[in-house]
């Protein structure tokens, strides 16, 4: 059977015939974020009958944005060690997300020194350089701006959490 589907800009990966009727086309990366795709069906393609596409049969679809979908700590009683992480939906920009992010103790603009590590190109865990101060609530931050690791996309909105450390042990 014909590969009857084109897609603009182009996108590798596989499609298949799942019988005489419906096409599926499966992309082998995901497809960018925030980008435009045009997807066209060339006239000419027949059916099973031999009735033929008289025109083009196209349409358009725009991917969306990464946001966070998880974020961890969130509470109260935190270690005083323990790594910050966030979780996308899309493969990110990591140098776009490391400068976005700040973490910051109640009532200090100054942030957090630290360093990121990246498990993979959606999830990425801020560790402070030293442990964080006992029974403080901290705030951590993404700004708005983030950017996908491929395509237009970035995240529309600020996204905040606070957290406290467990206090030191007292009677």
């Amino acid at each position: 059977l014909p590969q009857p589907l084109v897609l603009e800009p182009a996108v590798a990966g596989q499609g298949e015939w799942l019988n005489t009727s419906i096409y599926t086309f499966r992309t082998d990366k995901p497809l960018a974020s925030g980008a435009i795709y045009t997807a066209t069906v060339a006239a000419g393609l027949r059916d099973v009958s031999g009735l033929q596409l008289e025109k083009d049969f196209q349409w358009s679809f725009t991917t969306v944005v990464p946001k966070v979908l998880d974020n961890a700590p969130l509470g109260d009683l935190v270690k005083p060690t323990e790594p910050i992480s966030m979780t996308f939906s899309y493969p990110m920009d990591r140098t776009s997300v490391e400068e976005m992010f700040a973490l910051r103790a109640k009532g200090n603009d100054s942030s957090v020194a630290g360093a990121f590590r990246w498990a993979d190109d959606r999830t990425v865990a801020f560790q402070p350089t030293k442990a964080l101060d006992w029974g403080v609530e901290y705030t951590a931050e993404l700004q708005a701006g983030a950017k996908a690791a491929k395509g237009q996309g970035v995240t529309v909105e600020d996204i905040s959490w606070t957290f406290r450390v467990v206090p030191l042990p007292a009677i």
